[in-house]
């Protein structure tokens, strides 16, 4: 008889054999393999904690008295002349965060506002004068000395008028009507809106005293509504300065 031994060690070897295929079978190859779920590591939302508002600049305290909903829309404090245009460079300068305007007999001495204005828009600023000057802060559309011309504002001097024009006639110049009068050497404020529907508002005041103003409003009509604006700040008379600073662009959403 033939020993048995190699016949279990035959044995072993296949139970091994299959053995390992088994465990082989098991892994898949690793185009089909399972990847784990990722672990999240970013940081967490954090709370709703909402940022304090940029500073603004608030209007003057009386405007409210004139006009609904006002507030500064832009700022500019003459520490540059970025957003203006001047016409007959030589006439104007930049001093000390001021903007002198020396006049022209030919009012061709002025400076002018890059940006427009519609309605539910003005302008406000601070201003003073010498003796004798001569000065107009006008918002003006359409074409100089054509049917579409129009402008509306305050001529300046010791007794300020309103300055309206429609095309190439003059529509006349009434006094504003107040409780004060000013006068040269003296830091005052001028505001000018354009109302709705043709509706306008010019407004001269003591900043010292807001309640000394003096006003002019007009409700012109529908060929003065729906129109693009700019404004100018102009002086006359040679030799003479008109100042200004502290310029700010408003909106509103009546005049009172």
């Amino acid at each position: 008889m033939k020993p048995k031994l190699p016949h279990i060690l035959f044995l072993f070897a296949f139970v091994s054999l299959a053995c390992n295929l088994s465990a082989g079978a098991s892994t898949p190859p690793a185009s089909e393999a399972t990847t784990a779920e990722a672990v999240s590591t970013s940081v967490p939302e954090p709370t709703s904690t909402p940022l304090p508002p940029t500073a603004t600049v608030a209007p003057p305290s009386n405007l409210s008295d004139f006009l609904a909903d006002v507030r500064v829309t832009v700022f500019d404090d003459f520490s540059t002349v970025d957003g203006w245009t001047t016409y007959n460079p030589g006439t104007g300068v930049l001093l000390d965060g001021v903007f002198q305007i020396t006049g022209q007999e030919d009012w061709s001495s002025g400076l002018v506002r890059h940006n427009t204005f519609g309605e539910g828009q003005g302008v406000v600023l601070e201003f003073k004068y010498d003796k004798g000057s001569k000065f107009e802060f006008i918002l003006e559309a359409g074409e100089y000395e054509t049917d579409s011309y129009r402008r509306f504002g305050v001529f300046g001097f010791d007794y300020p008028q309103a300055n309206l024009t429609q095309g190439p006639n003059a529509l006349g110049h009434k006094i504003l009507q107040g409780n004060f009068q000013p006068h040269p050497d003296t830091w005052y404020n001028f505001m000018a809106g354009i109302g709705f529907d043709g509706n306008f508002i010019a407004l001269m005041w003591q900043p010292s005293d807001p309640s000394d103003y003096i006003i002019y409003k007009e409700t012109i009509g529908e060929k003065w509504d729906g129109l693009t604006w700019t404004f100018t700040a102009k002086a006359a008379d040679t030799g003479m300065t008109l100042y200004l600073d502290n310029f700010s662009e408003i909106s509103f959403s009546a005049i009172k």
